[in-house]
């Protein structure tokens, strides 16, 4: 009896200390570990974050190697350093730029670190004069041609020639034009002049650069060079088409040949949704002209 107790006893001390190791343990691994040297702990949340000057190397922070004419950028990526103005990265060092004349450094870490002067375009390591024409001014573009012909000029080859206007043309400031004018309203190019358009009677200019160049008043149709007064039958309407008789026949009435006749509706049907033509009523069914029950 005394035995089965001592046993007991002993049992549960053994189970006690047990239990105190694991809650020991595991309250160690979660308590916050200190960040290592030349780091510091965030202000926010958990873990820590390298000094400035230094940056992350698994789980130590190692002194950023800044070279000369470098400053720290502050950034947790790449080489964490950037050269100072009128300087280029050269490995893991910042060399001076080499400046041509007639440049100036362009702040730009991808290119040669330098640009040609306005007047001036870049070829090879150098800025050579771009050579303007007379009655030529620079552009900005950064491709192409460095140089546009004044108003009333238009290129030719590497020169800038006057642009002849004809009488009733105009200068058409586009420098994608061949000619570099525009006939006035009313007339249009033909060889290297403007020729007035005919416009008939009953017409009036249009707005197209195509075709005859005039459309005729409402009421007429153009028919060949002149335009035709449309004849409305009665019982009719004019309707605004380029196609067709130009008018339409009324509600009640159809077409017969160049008339309109009233339609002749029979017993137990009505005009139909266009108002030309009937239809019967339900439950009858068309059989010729007149109207029967559907058997």
């Amino acid at each position: 009896m005394l035995h089965t107790r001592l046993w007991r006893d002993g049992a549960f001390f053994m189970l006690t200390v047990l239990f105190l190791l694991a809650y020991a343990t595991t309250a160690t691994l979660a308590a916050p570990q200190p960040p290592p040297a030349n780091a510091h702990a965030n202000s926010y949340g958990s873990g820590w974050d390298c000094d400035t000057g230094y940056s992350r190397t698994g789980d130590a922070c190692k002194k950023i190697n800044l070279p000369e004419n470098a400053y720290l950028t502050g950034m947790s990526y790449g080489d964490a350093w950037a050269c100072r103005h009128g300087f280029m990265k050269s490995g893991e060092a910042c060399a001076p730029i080499a400046l041509p004349e007639n440049a100036y450094v362009s702040g730009t870490g991808y290119d040669k670190g330098w640009k040609c002067a306005r007047g001036y375009k870049a070829h090879d390591n150098a800025c050579v004069a771009i050579t303007v024409p007379e009655n030529a001014y620079l552009t900005h573009a950064n491709y192409g041609r460095d140089w546009n012909c004044e108003r009333g000029y238009r290129m030719t080859d590497d020169s800038c020639i006057a642009v002849e206007v004809p009488a009733n043309a105009y200068l058409s400031g586009s420098i994608y034009d061949d000619k570099g004018w525009e006939c006035e309203r009313g007339y249009r190019a033909k060889d290297n002049r403007c020729v007035q358009i005919p416009v008939p009677e009953n017409g009036y200019l249009s707005n197209q650069s195509y075709g005859s160049g005039w459309n005729c008043d409402r009421g007429y149709r153009a028919t060949g060079n002149s335009c035709v007064a449309i004849k409305v039958p009665d019982n009719a309407y004019y309707v605004e088409s380029s196609y067709g008789e130009g008018w339409e026949c009324a509600r009640g009435y159809r077409l017969d040949i160049n008339r309109c006749v009233e339609l002749q509706i029979p017993d137990n049907a009505h005009i139909d949704h266009r108002g030309n033509d009937w239809t019967c009523d339900k439950p009858y069914r068309r059989e010729g002209n007149h109207c029967e029950l559907a058997r």
